[in-house]
């Protein structure tokens, strides 16, 4: 039984460096902010979005478990993203 996908664990990670590249862009280039989509490994930058407060947007990956969507829904504000809601499916 493989528990691990590793597909998921690398979007999952993305997400989590996306964050990460927007917080640490917030911090050293006054007035602008961006949200930078790019591998946790490689350090490839698939996609950079200038994001204004009240952006809304979402990360969808497939769950490594349930092997079913998921999606967050987060928000950019001044000090920070935050993530709004979380959909996901549970069968059984």
């Amino acid at each position: 039984m493989k528990v691990f996908n590793s597909k998921a664990a690398i979007l999952a990670a993305a997400a989590v460096l996306a964050i990460a590249a927007l917080v640490f862009y917030m911090l050293f280039v006054p007035g602008k902010t961006a949200v930078v989509l790019s591998n946790a490994d490689t350090g490839k930058v698939y996609a950079c979005f200038e994001a204004q407060e009240g952006t809304e947007f979402y990360v969808s990956f497939i769950h490594s478990v349930n092997k079913s969507e998921v999606k967050e829904f987060y928000t950019v504000y001044n000090d920070g993203i935050y993530i709004e809601k979380c959909l996901y499916s549970g069968f059984g």
